[in-house]
């Protein structure tokens, strides 16, 4: 097993993803990125692959590119947007008479 620390951020913003490469280059991270519309490596990252989030065949291609090339990721972080509809209908509804509303419950804190 290898002790190399590697970090795989999907969606590389500018804003967000510039600063997770700097932090994790920071705090000794090999970084790859990983973008639908990416070419090339930027902010600092150590690998760039592209990725299309919405097909699970390009997903697995470049989980396998990056730890050939770059080593096994010990952290992933997807900041990618996909314009994929997510069915939000609750799948579970818990209810119980006895239980108390949320308006019943004590909202106050210590700070």
């Amino acid at each position: 097993m290898s002790s190399k620390l590697v970090a795989f951020l999907i969606g590389p913003s500018d804003s967000i993803g510039a600063a997770l490469i700097k932090t994790w280059k920071t705090n000794g991270y090999a970084v790859a990125i990983g973008s639908r519309s990416l070419t090339e490596k930027k902010d600092g990252a150590d690998y760039a692959t592209k990725i299309d989030v919405t097909n699970p065949k390009s997903i697995t291609e470049a989980f396998s590119a990056v730890t050939k090339d770059v080593g096994a990721p010990n952290v992933v972080v997807y900041n990618s947007l996909s314009s994929v509809p997510i069915d939000c209908t609750p799948k579970l509804t818990l209810f119980h008479p006895q239980l108390p509303s949320y308006s019943q419950l004590p909202t106050q804190t210590t700070f």
